[in-house]
């Protein structure tokens, strides 16, 4: 990996949560919630990390105060969440200038282990625009975009959606081997978390 890459990290905290028994990025995952889980390993590879704030603004706007991040973090509103998740991505990125790779995660995935995190630098080469973790042959998140697709995001309508973008035979892809099989499940329901520890997962991080 070239050492001079600059890595930042954006995490959508914006969704209604609705298949969740509770508003998803303040639920606890073990001592905390599933937002302050994520946001202290994404700080372990990330220069900067935007959250992306919606519906619960305030409450998320005061656990994270709470994490003591400095200004490492900033907050975007998207007031136009309940139009989907592109639309917070978009909100995101629009006034992003620096970043040679993003970090994009989703609320649901607090049970990630550290260690993935501490790869993510060496998984970069700086030879592809778009970085994604594969697990027994199966696609999975978050998955780290370069520059090119930023832009691309930035200047898509409303309307359009990360997959289509993707879908540009112009982005260079690159699926890496990941030995975490966390990066194929997410948290959408109190079932999902309730079955991920009955298959004999333990700790936290």
């Amino acid at each position: 990996m070239n050492k001079n890459i600059n890595i930042k990290g954006l995490l959508l905290a914006a969704g209604l949560s609705r298949r969740m028994d509770e508003f998803k990025p303040l639920k606890k995952y073990g001592w905390d919630s599933f937002l302050a889980n994520i946001l202290r390993k994404m700080d372990i590879c990330c220069s900067e990390i935007i959250v992306v704030t919606g519906y619960n603004k305030y409450p998320v706007e005061q656990a994270i105060v709470r994490l003591a991040l400095g200004d490492k973090i900033t907050l975007v509103y998207n007031p136009l969440y309940e139009e989907g998740m592109f639309s917070s991505l978009r909100a995101g990125l629009a006034f992003e200038e620096s970043a040679d790779y993003m970090l994009y995660h989703f609320s649901d995935q607090p049970h990630l282990p550290a260690d993935y995190y501490r790869k993510i630098p060496d998984v970069i080469d700086g030879e592809y625009d778009w970085y994604q973790p594969v697990y027994d042959s199966i696609k999975g998140h978050p998955i780290i975009f370069g520059d090119k697709v930023i832009r691309q995001i930035q200047n898509a309508p409303l309307s359009s959606n990360l997959k289509s973008l993707s879908a540009n035979e112009k982005i260079r892809k690159k699926y890496f081997a990941c030995s975490h099989p966390e990066i194929i499940s997410d948290f959408d329901t109190p079932s999902d978390i309730e079955e991920y520890f009955t298959e004999d997962n333990n700790g936290y991080l």
